[in-house]
Protein backbone atom coordinates (compact mmCIF):
# COMPACT_ATOMS: atom_id res chain seq x y z
CA UNK A 1 0.00 0.00 0.00
CA UNK A 2 1.12 3.28 -0.81
CA UNK A 3 -0.11 7.25 -1.01
CA UNK A 4 -1.84 8.48 -4.13
CA UNK A 5 -0.22 11.19 -5.75
CA UNK A 6 -2.68 12.96 -8.43
CA UNK A 7 -0.77 12.23 -12.07
CA UNK A 8 1.88 10.57 -10.78
CA UNK A 9 0.26 7.45 -9.75
CA UNK A 10 -0.47 5.50 -12.20
CA UNK A 11 -3.20 3.00 -11.63
CA UNK A 12 -3.73 -0.54 -13.83
CA UNK A 13 -7.35 -0.88 -15.12
CA UNK A 14 -9.00 -3.43 -13.27
CA UNK A 15 -10.79 -6.56 -14.70
CA UNK A 16 -13.69 -8.12 -14.37
CA UNK A 17 -13.65 -11.29 -12.10
CA UNK A 18 -16.88 -12.79 -12.89
CA UNK A 19 -16.02 -16.31 -11.23
CA UNK A 20 -14.61 -15.19 -8.72
CA UNK A 21 -17.58 -12.96 -7.97
CA UNK A 22 -19.82 -16.25 -8.52
CA UNK A 23 -17.41 -18.22 -5.81
CA UNK A 24 -18.68 -15.63 -3.18
CA UNK A 25 -22.00 -15.50 -3.76
CA UNK A 26 -22.20 -19.36 -3.91
CA UNK A 27 -20.47 -18.81 -0.46
CA UNK A 28 -23.07 -16.68 0.92
CA UNK A 29 -25.64 -19.06 0.07
CA UNK A 30 -24.33 -22.03 1.52
CA UNK A 31 -24.15 -19.99 5.01
CA UNK A 32 -27.39 -19.12 4.73
CA UNK A 33 -28.43 -22.54 4.87
CA UNK A 34 -26.45 -23.61 7.38
CA UNK A 35 -27.87 -21.07 9.71
CA UNK A 36 -31.61 -22.10 8.25
CA UNK A 37 -31.11 -25.88 9.50
CA UNK A 38 -29.34 -24.68 12.51
CA UNK A 39 -32.64 -22.87 13.41
CA UNK A 40 -34.92 -25.46 12.48
CA UNK A 41 -32.47 -27.54 14.91
CA UNK A 42 -33.01 -25.75 17.58
CA UNK A 43 -36.67 -25.62 17.61
CA UNK A 44 -37.37 -29.22 16.81
CA UNK A 45 -39.61 -30.86 18.77
CA UNK A 46 -38.57 -34.33 18.20
CA UNK A 47 -35.60 -36.79 18.55
CA UNK A 48 -36.35 -38.15 14.57
CA UNK A 49 -36.68 -33.92 13.77
CA UNK A 50 -33.09 -33.16 15.76
CA UNK A 51 -31.00 -36.17 14.08
CA UNK A 52 -32.87 -34.74 9.95
CA UNK A 53 -31.88 -31.39 11.00
CA UNK A 54 -28.56 -32.39 12.49
CA UNK A 55 -27.76 -34.35 8.80
CA UNK A 56 -28.68 -31.07 7.08
CA UNK A 57 -26.31 -28.76 8.95
CA UNK A 58 -23.70 -31.19 8.58
CA UNK A 59 -24.52 -31.74 4.87
CA UNK A 60 -24.02 -27.88 4.35
CA UNK A 61 -20.94 -27.70 6.08
CA UNK A 62 -19.49 -30.56 3.91
CA UNK A 63 -20.60 -28.59 0.89
CA UNK A 64 -18.66 -25.33 2.59
CA UNK A 65 -15.21 -27.40 2.98
CA UNK A 66 -16.05 -28.58 -0.64
CA UNK A 67 -16.39 -25.18 -1.93
CA UNK A 68 -13.99 -23.78 -0.20
CA UNK A 69 -11.08 -26.52 -1.44
CA UNK A 70 -12.05 -25.84 -5.12
CA UNK A 71 -11.49 -21.64 -4.36
CA UNK A 72 -8.28 -21.23 -2.59
CA UNK A 73 -8.86 -17.86 -2.19
CA UNK A 74 -11.67 -17.75 -0.44
CA UNK A 75 -11.44 -17.93 3.80
CA UNK A 76 -14.41 -19.83 5.83
CA UNK A 77 -15.71 -17.27 8.26
CA UNK A 78 -17.38 -19.24 10.42
CA UNK A 79 -18.68 -16.31 12.50
CA UNK A 80 -21.42 -16.21 9.30
CA UNK A 81 -22.31 -19.83 10.05
CA UNK A 82 -23.87 -18.94 13.56
CA UNK A 83 -27.59 -18.30 14.22
CA UNK A 84 -28.17 -14.59 13.59
CA UNK A 85 -25.38 -13.62 11.49
CA UNK A 86 -27.20 -12.66 9.04
CA UNK A 87 -26.08 -9.16 7.21
CA UNK A 88 -29.35 -7.97 7.95
CA UNK A 89 -29.74 -5.48 10.97
CA UNK A 90 -31.64 -6.94 13.70
CA UNK A 91 -35.17 -5.93 14.42
CA UNK A 92 -34.98 -3.20 17.03
CA UNK A 93 -36.70 -4.34 20.27
CA UNK A 94 -39.93 -2.18 20.36
CA UNK A 95 -40.08 0.57 23.41
CA UNK A 96 -42.47 -0.69 26.31
CA UNK A 97 -45.84 1.13 26.83
CA UNK A 98 -44.89 3.02 29.81
CA UNK A 99 -42.23 4.47 27.78
CA UNK A 100 -44.43 5.65 24.86
CA UNK A 101 -46.57 7.02 27.22
CA UNK A 102 -44.05 8.95 28.91
CA UNK A 103 -42.39 10.03 25.75
CA UNK A 104 -46.25 11.54 25.11
CA UNK A 105 -46.16 13.44 28.37
CA UNK A 106 -42.90 14.58 27.47
CA UNK A 107 -42.85 16.28 23.88
CA UNK A 108 -46.73 16.30 23.33
CA UNK A 109 -48.40 19.80 23.93
CA UNK A 110 -51.63 19.93 26.49
CA UNK A 111 -53.82 18.27 23.39
CA UNK A 112 -51.79 15.43 23.94
CA UNK A 113 -52.36 14.91 27.11
CA UNK A 114 -56.21 15.52 27.01
CA UNK A 115 -56.43 12.59 24.73
CA UNK A 116 -54.73 10.18 26.80
CA UNK A 117 -57.23 7.75 28.89
CA UNK A 118 -56.63 7.37 32.87
CA UNK A 119 -54.43 4.12 32.18
CA UNK A 120 -51.76 5.61 29.97
CA UNK A 121 -51.60 8.68 32.23
CA UNK A 122 -50.89 6.26 34.88
CA UNK A 123 -48.58 4.67 33.00
CA UNK A 124 -46.47 7.54 32.25
CA UNK A 125 -46.04 8.17 35.68
CA UNK A 126 -44.79 4.92 36.97
CA UNK A 127 -42.16 6.08 34.68
CA UNK A 128 -38.88 8.45 35.88
CA UNK A 129 -40.65 11.78 35.10
CA UNK A 130 -39.03 15.78 35.85
CA UNK A 131 -41.08 17.88 37.68
CA UNK A 132 -42.71 19.68 34.72
CA UNK A 133 -44.17 16.62 33.34
CA UNK A 134 -45.50 15.63 36.69
CA UNK A 135 -47.36 18.90 36.87
CA UNK A 136 -49.17 18.73 33.65
CA UNK A 137 -50.29 15.50 34.64
CA UNK A 138 -51.49 16.33 37.93
CA UNK A 139 -53.49 19.03 36.16
CA UNK A 140 -54.99 17.15 33.88
CA UNK A 141 -56.56 14.78 36.65
CA UNK A 142 -57.62 18.14 38.29
CA UNK A 143 -59.30 19.29 35.04
CA UNK A 144 -61.02 15.91 34.69
CA UNK A 145 -62.40 15.64 38.29
CA UNK A 146 -63.92 18.72 38.13
CA UNK A 147 -65.40 18.33 34.93
CA UNK A 148 -66.74 14.96 36.34
CA UNK A 149 -67.77 17.02 39.47
CA UNK A 150 -69.83 19.71 37.46
CA UNK A 151 -71.20 16.43 35.63
CA UNK A 152 -72.36 14.03 37.95
CA UNK A 153 -72.44 15.80 41.08
CA UNK A 154 -73.79 19.19 40.15
CA UNK A 155 -73.39 21.34 43.66
CA UNK A 156 -72.03 18.88 45.01
CA UNK A 157 -74.84 16.10 45.44
CA UNK A 158 -74.41 13.20 43.33
CA UNK A 159 -76.92 12.11 40.54
CA UNK A 160 -79.83 9.80 40.68
CA UNK A 161 -78.79 7.57 38.31
CA UNK A 162 -75.51 6.31 38.54
CA UNK A 163 -75.24 3.82 36.17
CA UNK A 164 -74.61 6.44 33.63
CA UNK A 165 -71.25 7.28 35.17
CA UNK A 166 -68.20 4.66 34.73
CA UNK A 167 -65.75 3.15 37.05
CA UNK A 168 -63.50 6.21 36.39
CA UNK A 169 -65.90 8.39 37.08
CA UNK A 170 -67.00 7.08 40.40
CA UNK A 171 -63.40 7.06 41.85
CA UNK A 172 -62.98 10.51 41.26
CA UNK A 173 -66.07 11.50 42.81
CA UNK A 174 -65.74 9.44 45.47
CA UNK A 175 -63.24 12.17 47.11
CA UNK A 176 -65.66 15.34 46.75
CA UNK A 177 -68.51 13.84 47.95
CA UNK A 178 -70.50 13.57 51.54
CA UNK A 179 -70.58 10.24 53.27
CA UNK A 180 -74.12 9.38 51.64
CA UNK A 181 -72.88 9.46 48.73
CA UNK A 182 -70.08 7.88 49.18
CA UNK A 183 -71.94 4.88 50.36
CA UNK A 184 -74.22 5.20 47.21
CA UNK A 185 -70.93 4.94 45.19
CA UNK A 186 -69.98 1.83 47.04
CA UNK A 187 -72.87 0.27 47.29
CA UNK A 188 -73.02 0.75 43.05
CA UNK A 189 -69.63 -0.35 42.33
CA UNK A 190 -70.45 -3.78 44.49
CA UNK A 191 -73.54 -4.17 42.04
CA UNK A 192 -71.14 -3.88 39.43
CA UNK A 193 -68.82 -6.20 40.63
CA UNK A 194 -71.54 -8.79 41.33
CA UNK A 195 -72.82 -8.23 37.77
CA UNK A 196 -69.49 -9.02 36.32
CA UNK A 197 -69.35 -12.95 37.63
CA UNK A 198 -72.65 -13.57 36.14
CA UNK A 199 -71.93 -15.63 33.05
CA UNK A 200 -74.36 -13.52 30.98
CA UNK A 201 -73.26 -10.28 31.63
CA UNK A 202 -69.98 -9.32 30.02
CA UNK A 203 -67.91 -7.46 32.65
CA UNK A 204 -65.58 -5.43 30.26
CA UNK A 205 -68.67 -3.47 29.10
CA UNK A 206 -69.65 -2.93 33.42
CA UNK A 207 -67.63 0.18 34.30
CA UNK A 208 -68.33 1.92 31.30
CA UNK A 209 -70.37 5.00 31.19
CA UNK A 210 -73.27 5.42 28.99
CA UNK A 211 -71.18 7.57 26.14
CA UNK A 212 -68.80 4.95 26.18
CA UNK A 213 -70.96 2.18 25.75
CA UNK A 214 -72.46 4.14 22.61
CA UNK A 215 -69.27 4.32 21.20
CA UNK A 216 -68.60 1.10 21.22
CA UNK A 217 -72.38 0.68 19.79
CA UNK A 218 -71.39 -2.25 16.77
CA UNK A 219 -69.96 -4.76 19.33
CA UNK A 220 -72.69 -7.29 19.58
CA UNK A 221 -72.34 -7.11 23.33
CA UNK A 222 -73.74 -4.05 23.93
CA UNK A 223 -77.33 -4.32 22.95
CA UNK A 224 -77.42 -6.97 26.20
CA UNK A 225 -75.36 -4.75 28.39
CA UNK A 226 -77.35 -1.47 27.45
CA UNK A 227 -80.60 -3.65 28.23
CA UNK A 228 -79.60 -4.72 31.54
CA UNK A 229 -78.89 -0.60 32.43
CA UNK A 230 -82.31 -0.26 31.81
CA UNK A 231 -84.10 -3.18 33.40
CA UNK A 232 -81.54 -2.29 36.67
CA UNK A 233 -82.59 1.65 36.63
CA UNK A 234 -86.03 0.75 36.41
CA UNK A 235 -86.09 -1.41 39.24
CA UNK A 236 -83.37 0.24 41.33
CA UNK A 237 -84.41 4.34 40.82
CA UNK A 238 -81.66 5.92 42.51
CA UNK A 239 -79.47 2.50 43.54
CA UNK A 240 -82.10 1.15 46.11
CA UNK A 241 -85.04 -1.17 45.26
CA UNK A 242 -88.82 0.17 44.33
CA UNK A 243 -90.61 1.28 46.81
CA UNK A 244 -93.71 -0.47 45.67
CA UNK A 245 -93.27 -3.88 43.62
CA UNK A 246 -96.83 -4.26 43.14
CA UNK A 247 -96.30 -3.28 39.34
CA UNK A 248 -93.38 -5.60 38.62
CA UNK A 249 -93.65 -9.14 37.05
CA UNK A 250 -92.53 -12.26 38.83
CA UNK A 251 -89.77 -13.00 36.50
CA UNK A 252 -88.02 -9.14 36.83
CA UNK A 253 -88.50 -9.70 40.07
CA UNK A 254 -86.63 -12.85 40.26
CA UNK A 255 -84.07 -10.84 38.32
CA UNK A 256 -83.63 -8.35 40.60
CA UNK A 257 -82.48 -10.71 43.88
CA UNK A 258 -78.98 -10.96 41.80
CA UNK A 259 -78.65 -7.51 42.75
CA UNK A 260 -80.24 -6.92 46.13
CA UNK A 261 -79.05 -7.14 49.53
CA UNK A 262 -80.37 -8.52 52.62
CA UNK A 263 -82.89 -5.66 53.19
CA UNK A 264 -83.85 -5.84 49.40
CA UNK A 265 -84.44 -9.73 49.25
CA UNK A 266 -86.54 -9.39 52.18
CA UNK A 267 -88.43 -7.12 50.51
CA UNK A 268 -88.98 -8.80 46.92
CA UNK A 269 -89.65 -11.98 49.22
CA UNK A 270 -92.49 -9.55 50.84
CA UNK A 271 -93.97 -9.33 47.91
CA UNK A 272 -93.42 -12.57 45.77
CA UNK A 273 -94.90 -14.63 48.80
CA UNK A 274 -98.63 -13.43 48.44
CA UNK A 275 -98.43 -14.26 44.74
CA UNK A 276 -97.51 -17.88 45.42
CA UNK A 277 -99.48 -18.51 48.51
CA UNK A 278 -100.77 -21.95 49.25
CA UNK A 279 -103.96 -22.76 51.60
CA UNK A 280 -102.70 -24.62 53.59
CA UNK A 281 -105.35 -27.73 54.72
CA UNK A 282 -106.87 -27.42 58.43
CA UNK A 283 -104.83 -29.39 61.14
CA UNK A 284 -105.83 -33.28 61.87
CA UNK A 285 -107.63 -34.17 64.86
CA UNK A 286 -107.80 -37.98 65.67
CA UNK A 287 -106.83 -38.01 68.71
CA UNK A 288 -103.16 -39.80 67.83
CA UNK A 289 -100.43 -37.76 67.76
CA UNK A 290 -99.23 -40.36 64.83
CA UNK A 291 -102.00 -40.25 62.99
CA UNK A 292 -102.38 -36.43 63.25
CA UNK A 293 -99.01 -35.96 61.82
CA UNK A 294 -99.18 -38.62 58.98
CA UNK A 295 -102.37 -37.21 57.58
CA UNK A 296 -101.23 -33.67 57.91
CA UNK A 297 -98.20 -34.64 55.88
CA UNK A 298 -99.98 -36.22 52.85
CA UNK A 299 -102.43 -33.06 53.02
CA UNK A 300 -99.23 -30.98 52.88
CA UNK A 301 -98.15 -32.78 49.58
CA UNK A 302 -101.44 -32.45 48.10
CA UNK A 303 -101.92 -28.85 48.60
CA UNK A 304 -98.00 -27.93 47.53
CA UNK A 305 -98.57 -30.41 44.44
CA UNK A 306 -96.89 -30.76 41.87
CA UNK A 307 -93.70 -29.52 44.32
CA UNK A 308 -91.56 -32.46 45.82
CA UNK A 309 -93.28 -34.55 48.51
CA UNK A 310 -92.76 -33.53 51.92
CA UNK A 311 -91.33 -37.40 52.18
CA UNK A 312 -88.06 -36.21 50.48
CA UNK A 313 -87.60 -32.41 52.16
CA UNK A 314 -85.26 -34.21 54.64
CA UNK A 315 -82.66 -34.81 52.47
CA UNK A 316 -82.37 -31.30 51.89
CA UNK A 317 -82.28 -29.82 55.48
CA UNK A 318 -79.27 -28.95 56.93
CA UNK A 319 -79.57 -30.17 60.22
CA UNK A 320 -78.95 -33.07 61.33
CA UNK A 321 -81.58 -33.50 64.14
CA UNK A 322 -84.25 -32.54 61.56
CA UNK A 323 -83.53 -35.15 59.26
CA UNK A 324 -83.03 -38.12 62.30
CA UNK A 325 -86.90 -36.80 63.21
CA UNK A 326 -87.32 -37.09 59.63
CA UNK A 327 -86.03 -40.84 59.16
CA UNK A 328 -87.76 -42.03 62.47
CA UNK A 329 -91.03 -40.71 61.58
CA UNK A 330 -90.92 -42.66 58.17
CA UNK A 331 -89.61 -45.83 59.99
CA UNK A 332 -92.71 -45.72 62.19
CA UNK A 333 -95.12 -44.38 59.11
CA UNK A 334 -93.76 -48.22 57.62
CA UNK A 335 -94.12 -50.14 60.74
CA UNK A 336 -97.97 -48.76 61.24
CA UNK A 337 -98.71 -49.53 57.65
CA UNK A 338 -97.06 -53.26 58.13
CA UNK A 339 -99.13 -53.88 61.28
CA UNK A 340 -102.12 -52.91 59.75
CA UNK A 341 -101.52 -54.60 56.78
CA UNK A 342 -100.97 -57.64 59.15
CA UNK A 343 -103.92 -57.45 60.76
CA UNK A 344 -106.06 -57.58 57.68
CA UNK A 345 -104.53 -60.23 56.68
CA UNK A 346 -105.18 -62.42 59.65
CA UNK A 347 -108.78 -61.15 59.76
CA UNK A 348 -109.08 -62.35 56.70
CA UNK A 349 -107.85 -65.81 56.92
CA UNK A 350 -110.19 -66.40 59.79
CA UNK A 351 -113.74 -68.53 59.23
CA UNK A 352 -116.91 -66.58 59.34
CA UNK A 353 -119.11 -67.76 62.00
CA UNK A 354 -121.40 -69.93 61.19
CA UNK A 355 -125.16 -68.83 61.30
CA UNK A 356 -128.67 -70.85 61.41
CA UNK A 357 -131.62 -68.97 59.76
CA UNK A 358 -135.10 -70.08 60.15
CA UNK A 359 -137.26 -70.32 56.93
CA UNK A 360 -140.61 -69.22 57.58
CA UNK A 361 -141.92 -68.54 53.90
CA UNK A 362 -144.92 -70.90 52.51
CA UNK A 363 -143.62 -74.40 50.12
Amino acid sequence: MSAYAPGLTTVEDAEPDAAGYEAGQRQRAIERNIRKWKRREAVATTPAEKRATRAKVRAWQGAMRHHLGAHPDLRRLRRREQEGAGNLPAAPRPPAPDQVERASVWSGDEATVREMSDDQLAAALRTPLDDRARRRIEAEADRRDLTALDRAAPGGHLVEDLLALSDDDLARLYAHVDRDDQMRIMAETDRRDRAGQHLDVRADLVGLSDSQLAARYRDAGTGSEAARRDLLARLFPGGNLLADLSGVGDDDLAWAMQYANTAELLCIAAEMDPRDAVELPAPADTGDAVDDLLADRDALAEAVAPAPDPEQWGALADDEKFAAEAAALATARARRRASRTSGTRSRAARPAPCTTSTYTGSI
